[in-house]
């Protein structure tokens, strides 16, 4: 599994009905309950391994008195730590009908090429500012 076993689903969050994440050989699918909640008010920030979301749920403005409310929601507090690096460019996140869907790419490892060089050495005569034993 790409995730990082945080506490019991894999996140930290207040009262929200997660769904499952779901993982694909390229990326991940994450889908979070979000009623009530603008896609302005939801903020997502990533980073090489690890994607937080939050976002709290818009106040209704109105002149009539709340008589009852079955939102169980009270926002969204999460962050996902992963196993492998994650795209962070490619990340697209959609609100449809109170459900976040984000889709997560995962970064594909990158092959770097070893030349024979025949003629002569990669040379560098500049002396380091500090040495680091490996």
């Amino acid at each position: 599994m790409g995730l990082l076993p945080l506490h019991p689903l894999f996140s930290h969050r207040f009262v929200s009905n997660s769904r499952p994440i779901k993982e694909w050989e390229n990326h991940y699918i994450i889908e979070l309950d979000a009623v009530g909640i603008h896609p302005e008010a939801i903020e997502i920030n990533a980073t090489d391994n690890e994607l937080h979301i939050s976002a709290k749920p818009t106040e209704l403005e109105s002149e009539r008195t709340l008589l009852h409310q079955e939102r169980i929601s009270e926002g969204i507090n999460q962050r996902f730590r992963f196993r492998n690096s994650i795209d962070v460019d490619l990340i697209e996140a959609d609100l449809e009908h109170g459900l976040l869907r984000l889709l997560v790419p995962k970064k594909a490892a990158r092959r770097i090429a070893v030349t024979l060089q025949s003629e002569g050495r990669i040379e560098h005569n500049e002396t380091p500012e500090t040495t680091v034993d490996v």
